[in-house]
Parts: C-alpha cells; structure tokens; sequence
C-alpha cells in the first residue's frame, strides 16, 4: 500500500475478508530513550512544549482514539516518567536500550490477550494529531495490512530513516545509519510511528536479530517482513511538522515554535484577536473567549480560562486562572491560581497571588498585590496596596499605602472587611482584625481591634510644628562641608 499527499491508495492483492475497520486497538508509546543529545538531566520526554511534558501530549492524542490499551515502555529516568504517565497508561520498563524493536517486544507483557491492530507511536512527537492517526488506521485495515508506517517528506533527511519503495509495491526502512550515499539522497523519512497486526507483530519482534551498525533490535525490521508477504505500507503525512521528534534543544524550540503557530492560529478561528502574534505564548490547555484581544509579550499558562470581550494589554503573565467576561488587564500584570470576575479591571502592574478572588467589576490598580483573599463586587484597590488573608466586602474602597498585617512572625491571620468600608491611605490592618459595614478608617491609621458597623476608627497624632527649623537646618549643614 502506497499513499501519498493525493491520498489515493494502491495496494498489492490483498486476501479474502479485508478491509475490517472494527477491529481493537491497543497503542505503544516509546518512552525508554535518554536523549543524550538534549544536554539535560530530565529526560528528554519530559521536556515541555506548551506548558506541558511531551509525553502528555502524546497522551493526549492517542486517547482520542479510545484504544482499549495504552502502554507507556519507560527506561531513563523510568519513576519520572511514571510519576508524569500516571494512571493514563500502563508502564512497561525496558531495562537496557537495545532498539525500538526491543522497546515494542518489552510492551508485549502488558498487552497479554489482545488482538487487533496495535499502534505505535513515539513519546517525543507531541504535534502528532489524532487526525493523522486515525487516517493511518484506516488506510492499514482498508488494505489489511499487516504494517503500515507514517512518513513525512523534508528538506533535511539525515538522522531519520529513509523510505524505500520498491517498484512492486514492496517496502524496506534504511536508518541513516546504515544508509549509503543513494540511499541518504531519499528525502522520505519515517517518522516512527507505525501500525501493526498484533499477532504479525509479536511473531515477527521474536525473529529479529542486530546485525546492523547500532547492534539494535530495528522496528522497521518489521515492515520488511510484512513488506515480503506483501502486506506493508505507507501513509504520508500531509504535514510534516506533525512528525517531528525532540532530540536536540533545537528540535525542541521548532517543536515549541509549531506549537504556538498552531494554538493561535486556532485561537484567531475561534475570534480572538492577537495584536503581536509572535509575542504571544499560549499553554496547550488555556481557553479564550471570542471577541478577546491579547497585546503583546502575553505569556498564557496553564488551564487558564478567559471570557469573551476581555482585553489584555500587554506584558502580562497569567497561570491556571479563571478570568470572567468583559475582563481589562492593563499592562505589566502577573496572576497565578486567581480568579477575576466579569467587568473587572486588574492593573497595570498588579500581582494577584494564588487564591486571590476578585469579584464583578472589581478594580486592583498600580503596584496593588492581592493573596488567598476574596474581593466583593465593585470594591476598589487602586494603588500601593497589600491585601493578604482577607474577606473584603461589596462597594469598599481600599485606599493607597494600605496593608492587612496578616503575619506574627508564626502564623497567617485573618482580616474581615465589611460591605461599603471606606480605608484611608497608609493604613495598617493588623490582622485578626474586623471591619463591620459601612466603617471608615481615617487615613494614617493602625487598627488592632475589631470595628463595629458604622463607626469610625482613627489614631490620635498630634501634629507638632517647629517654626524655621529648615533654615537653622540647612546651616548647619553648610558649616559641615
């Protein structure tokens, strides 16, 4: 079976009762390989793109197929890994590195009984879509095949396994190393990722042997085999960036660069509007509403959700947040684990630290910072202030220079903020302290004792004057110098 960007599809004589599309499948990923290339003391699976490991995207793609069973084969690192797999997978532990077919024959444990077609794919192709996947299975059971490999063509084929197509139809997979100079001058490559007849497979894995320049067990050792019964093929890619694997840190910014192009351009599908779309930064689980529109050096992480209408200046930074409709984040804005009501107005430069709850059409302005604190609807932080471990009521106006003193030097207390409280500038809200509705707090004040609904609370300071004392002053610095 050859196919190619037309997707037509030839396929040498095929036996009787082909072409059944109802069969399981089970998937391998290949998670074993150190990456030595990568420079790195995590392994080379477990490297971000998009805000999360690799291995997770691949995860991700291949539970869109809903196959009966996923095996993750570990080795470098092998707790790590697991520890990142968690129970999407099982794990199957590939003790020494010897080669994709060793990896493959080392997931057999784990997939005891099974019958159907098993994929196999690579745990560092994290731009691998489910799309791409399930046209190769279908190619493979129309042709009822028994493998059937993803390829992709590319400029620069060294390093990659080469595709050679016989004129009869067959199939053989050269790796590079291996390859002489003709064969190296083929620009279509394998991409690793591959289809197979679980029985064919497990009967073909135990035939293999390593002769050949990297002493390894070859998976493509495999399609050769199936190749000579006339059962082997090839699906190639429409976009070959789909193939890319993760060796290098160079691999690595492509990968990340093809990600961002894909998560925006899909973003912009769904009616977001990117002032600098080259600035932007969008983790793979974050969500934007339509009609939002995001200025540059916006750095969007995590499983942020934004609302429709909202608008981001520029130069924020937002992780695992929940930011309502209608939303204005000006410039120079940093929010982790906060939430921020519809209509609110957060910025410039504020910090929301984790658990920091803003409510409708709150506004937290210049040099404000918010922690594990819950905002009323319509209350108002505009500048320099500090609001920590507090409960702030409806309607508030916190003024300028205020700060909850929630710490002793032990231990984290409360403050509690009643609905309309108006809070003069500089003051200090020592904490466990509370506010009753509708208090105000003269400006300069230190409150250390509850305050009672409607009272005023202020310190006595008298002021005192020292009439020309600044020119007495500025004499005697004068004889100093």
């Amino acid at each position: 079976m050859t196919v190619g960007r037309s997707r037509k599809t030839t396929a040498r004589q095929q036996p009787p009762g082909t072409g059944n599309r109802a069969r399981a499948l089970a998937v391998v990923v290949l998670a074993a390989g150190e990456g030595k290339r990568m420079r790195s003391q995590t392994a080379k699976v477990l490297h971000e793109v998009a805000g999360k490991p690799m291995i997770r995207h691949v995860l991700d793609t291949v539970e869109r197929l809903r196959p009966e069973r996923v095996v993750v084969v570990v080795g470098h690192q092998a707790e790590a890994v697991r520890d990142a797999v968690g129970d999407r997978a099982a794990c199957a532990l590939q003790e020494r590195q010897l080669g994709t077919g060793d990896a493959v024959r080392t997931a057999r444990t784990r997939l005891r009984g099974f019958r159907g077609d098993v994929l196999v794919v690579c745990g560092d192709v994290p731009l691998l879509t489910a799309a791409s996947c399930r046209r190769l299975l279908r190619l493979h059971r129309k042709a009822s095949a028994l493998a059937t490999v993803l390829s992709m063509q590319v400029e620069d084929p060294s390093g990659y396994g080469r595709i050679l197509r016989a004129e009869d139809g067959g199939v053989r997979i050269v790796e590079d190393a291996d390859a002489d100079a003709d064969e190296r001058s083929v620009d279509e490559v394998n991409t690793g990722t591959y289809c197979f007849d679980a029985s064919f497979l497990w009967r073909a894995l135990s035939s293999l042997g390593r002769d050949n320049a990297q002493r390894e067990y070859y998976l493509t050792d495999v399609v050769e085999l199936a190749s000579a019964r006339g059962r082997a093929g090839v699906v190639l890619l429409d976009d070959d960036c789909e193939g890319w694997g993760v060796n290098s840190r160079l691999d690595l910014a492509r990968v990340e660069a093809a990600a961002q192009e894909r998560l925006i351009l899909a973003a912009m599908e769904r009616g977001v509007t990117f002032l600098d779309p080259t600035t932007a930064y969008l983790s793979s689980d974050a969500r934007i509403g339509a009609d939002t529109v995001i200025g540059p050096n916006v750095r969007i992480e995590g499983r942020t959700v934004i609302g429709r209408n909202c608008r981001l200046d520029g130069t924020s930074h937002i992780v695992d947040s929940r930011i309502g409709d209608r939303v204005h984040i000006r410039w120079g804005v940093v929010a982790q684990n906060a939430r921020i009501g519809e209509g609110a107005i957060v910025g410039p430069y504020s910090h929301l630290r984790p658990l920091a709850d803003l409510g409708r059409e709150v506004h937290v302005g210049n040099f404000v910072e918010v922690k594990k604190s819950k905002i009323g609807d319509r209350s108002k932080a505009n500048h320099l202030a500090y609001v920590g471990d507090a409960t702030v009521g409806r309607d508030v106006n916190i003024g300028a220079g205020t700060i909850t003193c929630n710490y002793d030097g032990f231990a984290k207390h409360p403050t509690e903020i009643g609905d309309r409280v108006q809070i003069g500038s500089d003051t200090q809200l020592v904490a466990p302290v509370r506010l009753g509705h509708d208090c105000y707090v003269a400006a300069g004040s230190t409150v250390v004792r509850d305050v009672e609904a409607g009272a005023l609370v202020y310190n006595d300071k008298p002021q005192k004057v020292r009439r020309g004392w600044v020119a007495a002053f500025r004499k005697r610095a004068a004889r100093k110098t």
